[in-house]
């Protein structure tokens, strides 16, 4: 198991600027079918989490702070989804910028996964590589106290191939479980207003 270290979210993949757009515009993410095929579970570090892997797609090296990347059949050329968690060092508003990187962001907005309040948004990269980002910030007990984490999952993939994986992107997302003993960080619950 990799040991919880600092920030370091493929800002190469995952790079975007701050800009807040009301959580009520921008097309709502898709929801999976009922009864839909599944790959495999993977469940992140400590099993705070677990998320479905589309079928076909195969774990890849994701390297720095990432748990796991997941590459479509073709290999990473063809984009990658990857997660991760890391100690919060920052408010849920702050971690997104800092993974934006300085990109410009599109469709920034508020969402509750599981109870767990997180940002997403999408962006384009240096590369002209298309990207989906989801942050959540929640609380999660260890031997020695409760801690803040940061759990991440981005998506980079080349232009012609974006609402495709964004699809898959969003069924991912739509499959995030937390483990039981899991809870919301009080400090970033959104409260409705922004």
């Amino acid at each position: 198991m990799r040991v919880l270290t600092g920030i370091t979210l493929l800002v190469s993949m995952a790079s975007v600027s701050s800009c807040d757009v009301p959580a009520d515009q921008g097309p709502a993410p898709p929801v999976p079918v009922a009864g839909q095929s599944r790959g495999s579970v993977y469940t992140g570090q400590m099993g705070i989490y677990t998320i479905d892997t589309p079928p076909g797609w195969s774990e890849v090296d994701g390297g720095g702070n990432v748990d796991a990347a997941f590459a479509p059949p073709g290999g990473a050329a063809y984009g990658s989804i990857y997660v991760g968690v890391e100690y919060t060092r920052r408010s849920l508003e702050e971690e997104t910028d800092y993974v934006a990187g300085g990109n410009p962001m599109e469709g920034r907005r508020r969402l509750s996964i599981g109870g767990m309040p997180c940002i997403t948004f999408a962006s384009t990269g240096s590369r002209g590589e298309r990207n989906n980002d989801l942050a959540c910030q929640i609380v999660v007990p260890f031997q020695d106290g409760v801690r803040k984490i940061t759990f991440f999952m981005g998506s980079a993939s080349r232009p012609q191939d974006y609402a495709f994986q964004s699809d898959i992107f969003w069924r991912m997302v739509n499959s995030l479980r937390w483990a039981n003993d899991v809870t919301a960080d009080t400090d970033t619950v959104d409260d409705g207003e922004d």
